[in-house]
Formats: C-alpha cells, sequence, structure tokens
C-alpha cells in the first residue's frame, strides 16, 4: 500500500509486480528449510520470523529507489498502514483521510458549528470537526475542548506540544492518536511528531505496548530513540548507499541506475566492492566527466 502511494507522489517509484514476485521467491528461498519452502510443522514462531524477513528485505529493496528527500514519507506511510491494519483493522481507511486530508474537506462555517474559543484557528476547527466525527477515539474532542478554554489555548501556543500531555480528561493518546491531534491544530509541527510515531512503531515499541499496555501511554514511553535498545529498521534507508545490496538485487537484464546530486559519488565503494569480489571492473565516464558522474 505504501509503495502504491509512492507511485502517486512519483511516477518513477512505480513498481513492476514481476518485481515483486521476484523478491518474494527469492527472499523465501534464502530463510526456508532445506528441502521444502513451507513445511507443515513449521511453528508459528517461525512463520512470524519468515514474515519479518519478507516485510524487511522487500521494503528495503523498495526504499532504495527512492529520492532521500521522500525517505521520510515513505517511513511515515508505512508506519501508519503497518499500525492501524494492526490495532483499527475496521477504519483504516478513515484513519488515513484524517491524516492526509483532516478538514480540508469541509467548508466553515457552512458545515460547521460555531468555534468554541476565538483563538482557534478556522482551519484547526474544521481538522478538529473531522477526527471527532471520522475517529471514534476522538468522539468526545469537542466536548473536551469546549470545557478547558485556558488549558488547549496554553498546550496549543506551546513550542513544542507534540512533548506535552494535551488537556484531556476522558482520552488516552497513543502516538498515532497524538499525530492526528498535531495535524489538527499545529501542523507546524506535524515533522518532529510524525519522526516520533515513525520511531515508535519501527522500533517494535507499538507491539510492545500493544502486548502489555496500561495507562495513559505518554510521550517518554511511546516515543523512544532510536538507538542501541531501539536499533534502525533495516529497511529504513541511512545516509550511505548500500552496494553490496544492490548489487544482489540486480541480474544480468535488470541494471541498477543510480542517480547522485552534487557531491556525492558511489564510484568508490561499487570499486572496493568489486575488488573485494574479486570482479573486474571497467569504469567509463558519461555526461560532462567526472564533475558530473560515472
Amino acid at each position: 500500500e505504501a509503495s502504491t502511494v509512492m507511485a502517486e507522489v512519483n511516477p518513477i517509484y512505480a513498481v513492476s509486480r514481476l518485481i515483486f514476485d521476484q523478491l518474494f521467491e527469492q527472499i523465501i528461498r534464502s530463510i526456508s528449510t532445506p528441502g521444502s519452502l513451507m513445511p507443515l510443522h513449521m511453528s508459528d514462531w517461525r512463520r512470524s520470523e519468515m514474515v519479518e524477513a519478507v516485510t524487511n528485505m522487500t521494503m528495503r529493496h523498495l526504499s532504495l529507489g527512492y529520492l532521500s528527500k521522500d525517505h521520510h514519507l515513505f517511513q511515515l506511510l508505512a508506519a501508519v498502514r503497518i499500525h492501524t491494519c494492526q490495532v483499527y483493522p475496521g477504519i483504516v481507511d478513515d484513519l488515513q483521510a484524517a491524516l492526509s486530508r483532516c478538514g480540508a474537506a469541509l467548508d466553515y462555517p457552512a458545515a460547521a458549528p460555531r468555534k468554541p474559543h476565538a483563538w482557534l484557528p478556522e482551519a484547526g476547527w474544521l481538522n478538529l470537526i473531522c477526527l471527532a466525527s471520522s475517529v471514534p477515539h476522538f468522539r468526545n474532542l469537542l466536548d473536551e475542548l469546549s470545557r478547558g478554554d485556558s488549558k488547549w489555548k496554553a498546550w496549543w501556543e506551546k513550542e513544542a506540544p507534540e512533548l506535552e500531555d494535551p488537556p484531556l480528561t476522558e482520552l488516552e493518546l497513543d502516538p498515532f492518536h497524538r499525530l492526528l491531534l498535531i495535524r489538527a491544530l499545529r501542523e507546524d509541527r506535524l515533522a518532529p511528531a510524525a519522526e516520533s510515531f515513525v520511531t515508535w512503531v519501527l522500533s517494535g515499541a507499538a507491539t510492545a505496548a500493544r502486548g502489555g499496555r496500561s495507562g495513559t501511554v505518554t510521550p517518554e514511553r511511546s516515543t523512544p530513540s532510536v538507538g542501541v535498545n531501539n536499533p534502525r529498521p533495516p529497511w529504513v534507508p541511512g545516509r550511505e548507499t548500500d552496494v553490496a545490496y544492490l548489487s544482489t538485487a540486480s541480474l544480468p537484464r535488470r541494471p541498477v541506475l543510480m542517480f547522485t546530486v552534487q557531491g556525492t559519488d558511489p564510484t568508490y565503494d561499487i570499486k572496493e566492492l568489486a575488488r573485494r569480489r574479486n570482479i573486474h571492473l571497467h569504469v567509463a565516464a558519461a555526461g560532462g566527466g567526472p564533475a558530473q558522474g560515472n
């Protein structure tokens, strides 16, 4: 699903069904037990391991084909899809629409009641109406907002509201609900809120929270930073291009094209890989010379 949306962001991100089939077959063969692709006696743990491996390697393959400026968008789309499908399978499309469009489709004041507070922006008010009507968790949000004028204004005016608990008395927010609320009222803080949500989902903290959740999910518990205890998922692109993996993903009739920007040159990494594998490599300059790329 995330890859389909990315193809709408940029047509060059479209991926052939044949690529998916080849990837799936390659991955299954690399992790299955000898003599059987899917043995009947396979344990639930082994099945989960295979599903995780297929997901990681497929997403890794796809993410390497995206421009660096679109990596964060891909991670957010994937994290939202993973979380909503696991936790809210019946309303996935509604939740994704609430995050992407929010109240943009509503008309103020024709389709909305009067704002309860003067400080509340019209766009933010429409966004809150959308959340209250489309997200079950926020069905009492408008009542909460009406009763807590000063507290909501203080939270809205904070420099980093995504790190603070909103003044809700009846609602418990996980990082996804927090992301929706930031999207509705403080769109300028959407980027850091999205980064916290992506880290929460992809580091495994979301799964752990669902397994033993009790009480309010606080930012400190729900948005861990990527590090030793929460390593970067294997398919999240780093700063360096994984030339070794790209070589395994290519075929004689399916070459790899690397588009570089000024100041980057993967030629050294390619030469080092060829040297380690004892492969003869012929480098030919193309375009305007070495400054333009090889």
